[in-house]
């Protein structure tokens, strides 16, 4: 039984990796609308109209947050692999390691693990706020492209 639900758990961080780097697909696209709008700003700065360029700075500082996010989401990937992998041990160790870096807050609560299910719902949580945040961040930039015409 053991044995069965070890096997579980490898499988949904398997899952949960390569979930989270298909990730990266939304992530490229909120880079190309960034990388649009900072060059449009440079370019076009004397010229637009200040609702044009109050949207390109909204879409620049959309991405500029959502790059944080791809940054965690890009983490929380390569963590879950490990663990899929088994070149992570357990969370318990996960957490001693993300304490020793300075990566997880303790709050008080050190020693206390995350269940692997809580994880998971974090990692989807993360995911669903990068998507939104990218699709604003598209929204913004559709309505500067309809002003540009």
């Amino acid at each position: 039984m053991i044995d069965n639900e070890y096997q579980i758990q490898r499988a949904l961080c398997t899952a949960t990796a390569s979930w989270l780097r298909a990730c990266a697909v939304i992530a490229a696209w909120s880079l190309g609308l960034s990388v649009v709008a900072i060059a449009l700003l440079t370019l076009g700065a004397r010229s637009l109209a200040v609702p044009t360029l109050a949207g390109l700075g909204v879409v620049a500082t959309a991405g500029l947050l959502e790059r944080y996010f791809a940054l965690r989401i890009r983490l929380d990937a390569g963590l879950f692999q490990g663990l899929a992998d088994g070149a992570i041990s357990s969370v318990g160790v996960l957490d001693a390691s993300l304490e020793q870096l300075g990566l997880r807050k303790t709050n008080g609560t050190a020693g206390v693990q995350r269940s692997l299910d809580d994880r998971i719902r974090g990692a989807r949580r993360l995911a669903r706020r990068h998507a939104l945040l990218v699709a604003a961040q598209s929204a913004v930039f559709v309505g500067v492209l309809l002003m540009l015409r």
